[in-house]
């Protein structure tokens, strides 16, 4: 029987590509299939467009996904890698995906210490939602300017253990995690 996927919920955002290499690992590492998943109210079919596929309504949220994939595939060339755009809203799309996934791993955005631990409203929601495993990845960030520094890697800020595994509600854990450094 094909063990589930680690699925990684992408929007584009360095924290979320952080996100996507932290379970690339992860999933090499257990011997799992990666699923790169963006969902977005809003895809259309290419034919009603008019518009040649590279050119379509679709554009950016596919480049979104593939742009995540190759440096997935750049990371670990023999990782199985599964890209999806869903026409759902992502809490949504994230909790039904959710359900056939080993995980779900997403980026957080948090400034500080503090804000770190309090994810977007996705984040949030399916964190404390979701029936499975659910990773939340921290970009480490560079200076004042906000942005990633180069070549960091993402630090595991909490995990949001299921209901069955911990007994009572689903608390989200502070669980530092740097790659390379052991768990």
């Amino acid at each position: 029987m094909e063990q589930a996927p680690i699925t990684v919920g992408l929007d584009g955002s360095p924290e979320n590509l952080a996100a996507a290499l932290w379970a690339s690992d992860e999933a090499e590492r257990r011997g799992l299939a990666l699923r790169l998943l963006h969902a977005w109210i809003l895809p259309a079919g290419e034919p009603s467009t008019g518009l040649p596929p590279d050119k379509g309504q679709n554009y950016w949220a596919r480049r979104i996904v593939r742009a995540a994939a190759a440096s997935v595939r750049e990371r670990h060339s023999d990782l199985s890698v599964s890209e999806d755009l869903v026409a759902e809203a992502p809490e949504s799309a994230l909790l039904r995906v959710a359900e056939g996934s080993t995980m779900v791993v997403l980026g957080s955005r948090g400034l500080d210490r503090l804000a770190s631990f309090f994810l977007g409203d996705i984040g949030l929601q399916v964190a404390g939602r979701s029936e499975r495993l659910v990773v939340l990845v921290l970009v480490r960030k560079a200076g004042t300017g906000g942005q990633p520094a180069p070549g960091a890697g993402g630090v595991v800020v909490g995990v949001s253990l299921p209901k069955a595994s911990c007994g009572v509600g689903r608390p989200v854990v502070r669980a530092p995690y740097h790659r390379g450094s052991g768990r």
